[in-house]
């Protein structure tokens, strides 16, 4: 406890020196628990806009090379049935959403473009509406035939508003190519670069587009408990062996997004370390100039029986709790950012988060992790750097003073 009091009172002591370590501190903090807290948050979003979005916790589709056939179309009603009964009896199986993503051609006045389709049961999937920004309109209800919503990029590019007509020329199953005219009920904020081109639908209408009623096993699964996630997989794809039934984790596409978080704290932490790194050769000046200057006190220290180990660990834990100091002032301050995004609606001032990493706002996740992982890499940090330097030094010091004593 005496040695804990004389610590402090050496911190006081030196108030400049106590100042540009504690500022190291705050600077560094601040870099470095938002790249965390900013990384985590990114990493949730991701998860709940791919879950919510687009591919629910596992879903049921074809490969890429994947053909209807028409001699087999008793096996594939087989296997959508099998597929559909099992999802309604698994006890797992939160919300089942009849699912398609495709393409087709939509002409708007003379112009016509490819665009990707979503059909969903949008009165089902409540996780992907209270996920998209709706812009103007609302989603197509049950009973209203033929209505579709579109990204704003879309709506943009053809002059589209609610209420106007599209054709849309789908494919069948079977290599027929079917048009009809579709009433857009809706406009979206599209979040990333992959949504821009997209129009959903109901997933009855493009069924009965695509001539698959009843021959459909394609669906989204939300569930109760992840960790079931692959044993519902491996008994789909028993139940359905000609198409492809995957959990959100086993989709490559999918794996990268879920590591954007992770890239995200990659570098903004390597420019937090880099700060703290050129920052490193002040703090080092100055727990050496402390230790020249405190020669004498080191001398008499060592006289009177202290170890070389705990005068190491004075010195050095003079300039952590300075350090400590600085990174709490700098958690605070992150803190008040997170409370602000928080209580303001901010939109990402970079284009790789808006888009990239798909956040339409900006938020962090201030978690105890978040907090604690930041100050263990600065620790170890200064550790590397300056623990063994201190005790050489140190100690050389000591033998000096004491052999002219």
């Amino acid at each position: 406890m005496e040695l804990l009091r004389y610590l402090l009172t050496n911190i006081v002591k030196r108030p400049m020196r106590t100042a540009f370590i504690v500022a190291a501190g705050v600077m560094s903090s601040v870099v470095l628990v938002f790249a965390f807290s900013l990384g985590a948050r990114v990493t949730q979003h991701i998860a709940a806009d791919t879950i919510a979005k687009w591919t629910g916790h596992l879903w049921v589709s074809t490969a890429s090379d994947f053909t209807f056939k028409e001699e087999r179309s008793a096996d594939y009603a087989r296997e959508a049935k099998a597929v559909h009964d099992y999802l309604a009896a698994d006890p797992n199986a939160a919300t089942v959403v009849p699912w398609l993503l495709s393409y087709c051609e939509m002409q708007a006045g003379t112009k016509r473009e490819f665009v990707q389709i979503q059909a969903t049961d949008f009165d089902l999937d409540k996780p992907f509406r209270d996920n998209t920004e709706l812009v103007s309109g609302s989603y197509p209800a049950a009973g209203e035939d033929f209505g579709i919503i579109v990204s704003k990029s879309v709506a943009d590019k053809n002059a589209l508003k609610v209420g106007d007509s599209v054709m849309l020329f789908i494919s069948s199953a079977f290599g027929a190519r079917n048009a009809m005219d579709f009433v857009v009920t809706g406009i979206v904020n599209a979040s990333a670069p992959w949504y821009e081109s997209m129009i959903g639908m109901r997933a009855v209408d493009y069924l009965s587009m695509s001539e698959l009623s009843g021959l459909s096993p394609f669906y989204k699964v939300y569930v109760k408990d992840e960790s079931k996630i692959p044993s519902m997989v491996a008994a789909l794809a028993r139940l359905a062996p000609d198409f492809v039934v995957k959990g959100y984790h086993d989709d490559k596409f999918v794996q990268f997004l879920l590591s954007l978080g992770t890239s995200n704290i990659a570098m903004f932490g390597s420019m937090a370390m880099i700060i703290f790194l050129a920052l490193l050769i002040g703090i080092n000046s100055i727990i050496l100039t402390n230790i020249f200057d405190r020669r004498d006190e080191i001398g008499t220290l060592r006289a009177l029986g202290f170890s070389k180990n705990t005068v190491r660990n004075l010195f050095f834990g003079e300039s952590l709790v300075s350090l400590l100091a600085g990174y709490v002032i700098g958690m605070g301050l992150v803190a008040i950012i997170g409370a602000y995004f928080e209580s303001h609606v901010v939109r990402p001032p970079l284009l790789m988060l808006q888009y990239m990493f798909g956040m339409t706002r900006m938020g962090i996740d201030f978690t105890p992790m978040s907090a604690l992982i930041p100050f263990l890499i600065l620790f170890l940090l200064l550790f590397l750097a300056s623990y063994r330097r201190i005790g050489l030094e140190a100690e050389k010091q000591a033998v000096t003073q004491m052999a002219n004593r």
